[in-house]
């Protein structure tokens, strides 16, 4: 990185940090604040998509359809056929979830055999094509680490990188690895290489600590692009790790935007847009919110938590602390509150979970549950029916243990359907 370009990041870093907190806060204060799929046999598991000039840039083709309420791809007049250059046409046969099943009293059921499951879709019972253990080494995992560095995640990102590290290390030889961050920008591309993953780490603290250069809060942008770019139908175990606070949502298309978004900063997506996408890719995600937890706290606890929050974010920003408990409850309720329902849906909805990086230290033990967690999961996957088209439309799924009602499964509840090649 030369000096220009670092002098051009940090103004316009500096300019977006500005106007995102201005925007993500009450006018009152002046504005404060895994289905995954199978490769079929003979296709290799090596392809990758066709990389884009610049990551991020197939965001550039969507627009909203307010008819539709949805995101849509823009038609090009000049080159159809670059409308669809990061999209990777597979002949999807095998389709498969990862699952996690726990007992009555949520510890991880291990020893199952593919005669214990029954898989359905759409209610209609399928037969297991393949099953594996989420430990299985031959079995490789594509793993995105969707990282949010701007101002406000200051006080965990040296600790949330050392323990990213850690993670490095817990790769398996046929797994592989990729880094993003909250401004939509590919540090590291997928390698196995751990060094090089260590090393794009390192280079983000120095930016962070040295530069004082932060990201711009599009964490939602940089998974909308993870999916759509990075993750394909040929991964076997796509696997995102989405470390944000979810301050985007109000920059994303309605129901999410919450009115006060800057012209020219509004998505083109909302986030039911965002989980189509990675539904489609089968990923599972995990979410980690640095920050104090705010989701399924009584309403009476929410002022003092949220000032919390504000202290946090007021250690970068510098700006006052001392608000009335009425403020402080709307502020939790109209912007923090649903950024973090924001992050976490999109690990609900794919079948992962949520963790809260209340404290830096906390790090390391949050993403070792995470790799423990996708090692006690079971993969099973069925043939995709020969009688049905290949629609891409969303179907349901379903898997119980036999003969056991009490055990808890979780995992992905649908999945997008192939679509048959052109």
């Amino acid at each position: 990185m030369n000096s220009r370009t670092m002098l051009t990041n940090e103004d316009m870093n500096r300019t977006a940090t500005i106007v995102g907190w201005l925007t993500n806060v009450p006018c009152c204060i002046a504005a404060l604040l895994c289905l995954i799929v199978l490769t079929p046999a003979g296709l290799s598991q090596t392809h990758e998509k066709p990389k884009l000039k610049k990551f991020g840039s197939s965001l550039d083709r969507l627009k909203w359809d307010k008819e539709k309420q949805a995101a849509v791809e823009k038609r090009s007049s000049t080159n159809p056929a670059s409308e669809n250059e990061d999209v990777v046409r597979v002949d999807a046969q095998l389709i498969a979830t990862d699952i996690l099943v726990a007992d009555s009293q949520g510890q991880p059921v291990k020893g199952l055999a593919k005669e214990d499951f029954i898989i359905s879709e759409d209610g209609q019972p399928q037969e297991i094509g393949h099953f594996s253990l989420g430990a299985d080494q031959t079995v490789p995992k594509s793993i995105v680490l969707v990282i949010d560095y701007s101002g406000s995640e200051v006080p965990y990102i040296e600790k949330s990188i050392a323990a990213a590290k850690t993670l490095i290390d817990f790769l398996g030889p046929a797994d592989r690895m990729a880094i993003v961050t909250d401004d939509v920008r590919l540090v590291a591309s997928f390698t196995n290489d751990r060094k090089k993953l260590k090393s794009a780490l390192d280079d983000l603290l120095a930016d962070v600590q040295l530069v004082k250069h932060y990201g711009m809060s599009r964490q939602f942008s940089a998974l909308m692009a993870t999916a759509r770019e990075l993750l394909s139908n040929e991964d076997i175990r796509p696997i995102v790790i989405f470390q944000a606070d979810g301050d985007q949502i109000g920059f994303l298309q309605p129901p999410n935007s919450n009115g006060r978004a800057i012209p020219g900063r509004i998505q083109s997506f909302s986030l039911d847009d965002i989980v189509l996408a990675l539904d489609k890719v089968r990923a599972t995600v995990y979410t980690v919110i640095p920050n104090v937890r705010l989701i399924g706290v009584p309403p009476e606890e929410l002022p003092q938590r949220t000032k919390e929050v504000i202290k946090n974010a007021a250690r970068v920003y510098g700006f006052s602390t001392n608000y009335s408990k009425k403020d402080l409850l709307q502020f939790a309720l109209e912007n923090y509150l649903p950024q973090q329902q924001a992050a976490a849906k999109v690990a609900t909805e794919t079948g992962g979970w949520t963790a809260f990086l209340e404290l830096p230290e906390q790090a390391d033990e949050i993403y070792s549950r995470i790799m423990i967690d996708v090692n006690n999961r079971y993969v099973l996957g069925y043939y995709y029916p020969s009688s049905r088209p290949r629609d891409g439309k969303r179907h349901s799924l379903t898997v119980a243990v036999r003969n056991h009602p009490e055990y808890q499964i979780a995992g992905r509840k649908n999945y997008v359907a192939p679509l048959s090649n052109p």
